[in-house]
């Protein structure tokens, strides 16, 4: 609710105040606005309040006004929003031009009219991946791709969060679970971010669970075989052999 409040303070001008301070400056903010709506009685002001605050946790505006656009004024898209996906594992170093994961973001918000061209590098807003998908393919499209993010995020919990998998796995997979919820992320942030975390992060902890592994199989104690000669089994009564062909007894 106080974010217009807020970024006036912090936005607008160059500010030392460090994280810890602007967390506490937020909260005193909104808090601020709240007890200045509650104590003024006034419905319009509570309705305007409770709209600011949840409209940030909804897609559905943002869709309607995706499927009222398309396809009668802005045509369907194609595989154009996930061009990204193509080119996601190759690093920046090797292809400085290499286009920015925002390219799908910023199509959107410049095209259906959600922030104007001058304002992209300071305003970011995705549509979510279902609103994504019928942009790219209409109705055909919001069935297709949904039902193959479902297939990747299964395929990805029966490798990594199922009971048999190994540490490494389940640390990856747990580490990963917040992105997995951020379903409002168009499907280049989601899915190609996914893919470079998983990698870099396995990539990071191979070496440290190969070395705990092989300290874990190697024995703490050796068994060393101590040589023992045979000995002759004595029995009594029984006949030993002479120097000649005769037998005498023990």
């Amino acid at each position: 609710p106080a974010k217009e409040q807020f970024r006036a303070a912090y936005w607008g001008r160059e500010s030392h105040s460090g994280d810890v301070s602007r967390a506490s400056d937020w909260i005193s903010m909104s808090r601020q606005k709240w007890e200045g709506v509650l104590s003024d009685s006034d419905p319009e002001a509570l309705r305007q309040q409770l709209y600011g605050s949840m409209n940030r946790f909804s897609l559905l505006q943002q869709t309607a006004n995706v499927m009222d656009l398309t396809p009668s004024i802005v045509p369907y898209q194609g595989w154009t929003m996930y061009a990204y996906m193509a080119y996601t594992l190759i690093p920046r170093a090797l292809w400085k031009e290499k286009p920015t994961v925002n390219d799908a973001n910023r199509f959107y918000q410049v095209t259906y009219g959600m922030t104007a061209e001058r304002d992209l590098d300071s305003v970011s807003i995705a549509v979510g991946m279902l609103a994504e998908s019928y942009i790219s393919f209409g109705w055909a499209g919001t069935v297709l791709v949904m039902a193959f993010v479902g297939v990747v995020l299964d395929c990805i919990s029966a490798v990594m969060l199922t009971r048999d998998a190994g540490v490494l796995m389940k640390g990856v997979g747990m580490s990963m679970l917040p992105g997995f919820v951020a379903m409002e992320s168009q499907m280049a942030q989601y899915l190609g971010g996914v893919v470079q975390i998983a990698g870099l992060s396995i990539a990071m902890m191979l070496p440290i669970a190969v070395v705990s592994r092989r300290r874990q199989v190697q024995p703490r104690f050796q068994r060393r075989r101590v040589p023992v000669s045979p000995q002759p089994v004595r029995i009594p009564g029984a006949l030993a052999p002479a120097r000649g062909n005769a037998l005498v007894p023990r």
